[in-house]
């Protein structure tokens, strides 16, 4: 499987006037990070992918400049194709002098210890009891279903738990891990198109989504930092190339390894 490690240095003005353009609520950046980099760089874009900003720590310290990591199955010069076809609104988002590729090797050693960092959405999805419509649920919410009120959750044992879980199915095994910074980030998705539409496809404009009366729907956001040793190498690579958990096309799943000390 061939990866590469894409860190893309956008122009942040340019962002801007994008989405102004596009009418793009302001609750949802991961949306309009997403609707960018397809426009920009097709089915070839990063994901998942992460998106820093200025005032945010990252796993090597401080970040100074506005700047996106993802993998891709492709190069920088098949991202710069891309992108030169796409728009010029799309394309001055993206100056071809920020974008790098790195390849990341075949395969890592079974016995591998990595020092990480992940943005996720730990949500689990659930199903009625008269098995009616499956829905997403807040993985700490969920946790709490059918304890006594006085009962206490802790939150971040319930992500390092739900982390843990999906490290051991992609390969990996969760060795330390602290949550670094939650909240709880607002969704907005396109209309989605009846079923009489020919095309099937969301249309209409973003809007911000409602889980109830009076109420916008909320998904919890993560990052979490830690460690983590590697025992199935391939299904591992898998891992990383999906990404971990869902909504990994909003900026969500992305898993970024440091060799531990």
């Amino acid at each position: 499987m061939s990866l590469h490690l894409v860190r893309i240095r956008p122009d942040a003005r340019a962002l801007a006037r994008f989405a102004h353009d596009q009418r793009l609520p302001a609750a949802d950046p991961g949306y309009l990070w997403h609707l960018a980099l397809r426009q920009a760089f097709s089915c070839d874009a990063p994901q998942p992918f992460r998106v820093f900003e200025p005032d945010q720590t990252g796993p090597a310290g401080r970040n100074q400049s506005l700047h996106i990591l993802g993998y891709s199955a492709v190069n920088d010069e098949v991202l710069a194709d891309n992108l030169a076809r796409a728009s010029e609104p799309v394309r001055s988002i993206f100056p071809r002098s920020g974008l790098a590729t790195k390849r990341l090797p075949d395969s890592f050693l079974p016995a591998g210890i990595f020092g990480f960092s992940a943005r996720v959405c730990p949500i689990v999805q659930t199903r009625s009891s008269d098995g009616g419509r499956s829905r997403e649920l807040d993985a700490f919410l969920h946790a709490t279903l059918g304890i006594p009120a006085d009962e206490k959750v802790d939150r971040a044992d319930v992500y390092l738990r739900w982390l843990a879980e999906r490290l051991a199915a992609g390969g990996a095994r969760l060795i330390d891990a602290g949550l670094v910074r939650f909240h709880l980030a607002g969704v907005t998705r396109r209309r989605h198109a009846s079923p009489q539409s020919r095309t099937g496809t969301a249309d209409g404009p973003p809007r911000q989504l409602m889980a109830g009366k009076r109420k916008a729907a909320r998904r919890p956001d993560a990052v979490i930092d830690g460690h983590l040793e590697v025992t199935e190498p391939d299904a591992f690579m898998n891992l990383l190339a999906k990404g971990i958990g869902r909504h990994r096309a909003f900026g969500y799943g992305l898993l970024l390894l440091r060799r531990a000390a």
